[in-house]
């Protein structure tokens, strides 16, 4: 007989093999963010700005995206506007999720215009972050 430790580890989600890439501008944030994916088993790597993600794109598409929207300089909603002008092997059909504190149903509905696949609020659900990105890589 399972214990409910067992039972609840069991429900737990994984990511083994997915591939994220974390683009957050605050190194707290992006910290934590980092740490929980990587103890779910994806493998992250992670950008401070725009600039940096699209570095690490030019070198590796990652399964899905996950970044924040309000970042000095280029934004989120430029990020995604340029992502989504790529061609699929550089990353341009790469799920996306905006994990922002913009939360109301126009920052939303602005975040899908800009070519967001899914949009979050801070500070994240761990559960509903890891439901999102499983259905979005599977």
């Amino acid at each position: 007989m399972r214990t409910a430790l067992e039972a609840r580890q069991s429900l737990v989600l994984r990511l083994d093999g997915v591939r994220v890439l974390l683009v957050e501008d605050e190194p707290d944030a992006r910290e934590v963010l980092a740490e929980l994916l990587a103890s779910r088993g994806a493998t992250v790597a992670v950008a401070g700005s725009v600039a940096e993600a699209c570095a690490q794109l030019a070198s590796e598409v990652p399964d899905v995206i996950v970044s924040d929207i309000g970042m000095p300089g280029v934004d989120g909603y430029q990020f995604a506007r340029e992502l989504r002008s790529l061609p699929s092997e550089r990353g341009g059909r790469t799920p996306l999720v905006a994990l922002t504190a913009y939360t109301s149903p126009q920052d939303r509905r602005r975040a899908m215009d800009a070519g967001y696949d899914q949009h979050l609020s801070k500070p994240v659900d761990a559960d509903e972050l890891m439901r999102v990105l499983e259905r979005l890589t599977s």
